[in-house]
């Protein structure tokens, strides 16, 4: 769980810092996702940008009948603003949580995932989908299945240029040992560059 929490503010904070600047990126799910969407200068100027600059962060949480909504919002010294507004809903089989980042200048990217469980198969089915600024849209599709002795997980990107990577995870527990193995295969097809 703290894996998961260390890699969701950098790529934030690196989706932020890509509105304010202006740079054509998506809004990503990871650090390394984020850092695609702009140039090398680009990235050093946001990444400079806020490790010097002071800002205040005002945070709502709401509870919801059927979920909960958190609204950030980040004031930087010369009074320029981004927003963040996240809604997480329950559902029947799972939930979804849909967020809105809108930069100083009024840009806006999204991210809408959806989480379905069947835990009679044992089988877990995310899918989102980020736009960013200029409305290009990435997909990943991640489906995750538990097996005797460990678990399965294959994820498929469909890149806003058309191209398509995967990954593949084959995981098992040791119980004697208290090990776990994961055999992790990787293609990341035509990255568009």
């Amino acid at each position: 769980m703290k894996a998961k929490q260390f890699f969701r503010r950098p790529a934030l904070a690196l989706a932020l810092a890509t509105l304010t600047l202006g740079a054509g990126g998506v809004l990503a799910s990871s650090p390394s996702e984020a850092r695609d969407g702009a140039s090398p200068p680009k990235r050093a100027a946001a990444a400079e940008r806020l490790r010097s600059g002071d800002f205040n962060r005002q945070t709502t949480h709401q509870r919801t009948e059927t979920g909960r909504t958190r609204s950030d919002t980040w004031t930087g010294a010369e009074g320029r603003q981004a927003k963040r507004q996240r809604e997480i809903r329950r559902t029947e089989s799972g939930h979804t949580r849909d967020t809105t980042v809108t930069g100083p200048e009024g840009r806006t990217a999204t991210r809408n995932a959806r989480v379905h469980r069947n835990a009679e198969a044992g089988v877990r089915t995310r899918e989102s989908v980020a736009t960013g600024p200029e409305g290009r849209t990435r997909r990943v599709t991640d489906v995750t299945e538990r097996v005797e002795g460990g678990y399965l997980r294959n994820t498929t990107v469909e890149r806003a240029d058309g191209s398509t990577g995967t990954r593949d995870v084959v995981a098992t527990y040791d119980r004697e040992t208290g090990t776990w193995v994961r055999d992790v295969t990787v293609d990341r097809g035509n990255d568009g560059g």
